[in-house]
């Protein structure tokens, strides 16, 4: 079984969503930020450095709730 997580995050009534760039298979498809645990990681681990690849490669958008 794969396990992931996922981020839900929201400020001053606005949540955090992504857009899949142009060279991704599911370019144009929205998602949270996150993504698979990798061996020994924790839930945390993985968000930590899902975020922190995603901010710097993916188009990010802040939407009213």
């Amino acid at each position: 079984m794969i396990q992931a997580a996922i981020a839900l995050i929201e400020k001053n009534g606005k949540i955090l969503i992504a857009i899949r760039q142009k060279d991704d298979p599911l370019k144009g498809k929205w998602e949270f930020p996150g993504g698979k645990i990798m061996e020994g990681e924790t839930h945390e681990k993985c968000l930590n450095r899902e975020i922190r690849e995603e901010l710097f490669t993916k188009r990010f958008i802040l939407t009213e709730k």
